[in-house]
């Protein structure tokens, strides 16, 4: 595979295939030997098409970022099976990405409300599939299981015992998005079928950063639909 793609967000598009899911299962099959290699040559691709588009209209960033992180966000709902492969390929693009924003003094937020039929994506799937793509996984449902975890509760039983946790959770993200605000931290922040209260915090704090707020409300499994606010 030839891993010098045109753009940034070609390392990630969903239009026409999953890319995140396809490319990182080439990107497994690399050696130890060639890993490395691959990894600067993709590291020297994405940062300097994003010190293009800096030089050329730095109002475009926003929208570059904004349409990356859907992308992640969506690859997430749209792949049937998940494995390492994944993990490694985000590592070696999505962190340059992340990266590459945080030296240029960006801070991205992105925040969704979606509904979903099975609990095992956010609770299992999305903190492993973020963990290494420089994007903080925040999540009420995702405490609150924690929380299960650490008293035996199976996951099959926690839409019985969420209720028990919900209060504590919702604050516990919301102190953490505060955080996430003050240290510059880029991070994804999803509440399970909640209204816009919970994002409160998200939206009102103010930084010297030049902050990306993105919100989606609509499916991602059925849309690419996003705004920037």
């Amino acid at each position: 595979m030839d891993w010098e793609l045109g753009k940034a967000t070609d390392y990630f598009d969903n239009r026409t295939m999953n890319c995140i899911w396809e490319y990182s299962q080439e990107y497994g099959k690399l050696s130890m030997i060639e890993r490395p290699m691959v990894d600067l040559l993709i590291k020297h691709r994405i940062e300097g098409w994003l010190d293009q588009i800096s030089s050329y209209n730095e109002a475009l960033l926003p929208m570059v970022a904004a349409s990356i992180v859907d992308d992640i966000y969506r690859s997430t709902n749209l792949a049937y099976y998940f494995n390492e492969d994944v993990v490694d390929y985000l590592n070696a693009t999505a962190k340059v990405v992340m990266n590459w924003y945080s030296k240029q003094g960006f801070q991205i937020q992105y925040m969704t409300n979606n509904s979903f039929s099975d609990m095992l994506r956010p609770l299992v799937v999305f903190p492993r599939f973020f963990s290494k793509t420089g994007l903080l996984y925040l999540c009420p449902q995702y405490y609150a299981w924690e929380q299960m975890e650490k008293k035996g509760i199976p996951i099959e039983h926690f839409p019985l015992y969420y209720r028990d946790y919900v209060a504590e959770a919702t604050n516990a993200m919301r102190e953490l998005a505060i955080r996430c605000c003050m240290a510059g931290a880029h991070y994804v922040h999803l509440d399970v079928d909640a209204g816009p209260e919970p994002f409160d915090a998200d939206f009102a704090y103010k930084s010297n950063l030049k902050q990306v707020q993105v919100f989606r409300k609509e499916a991602p499994q059925d849309s690419s639909k996003f705004e920037i606010l």
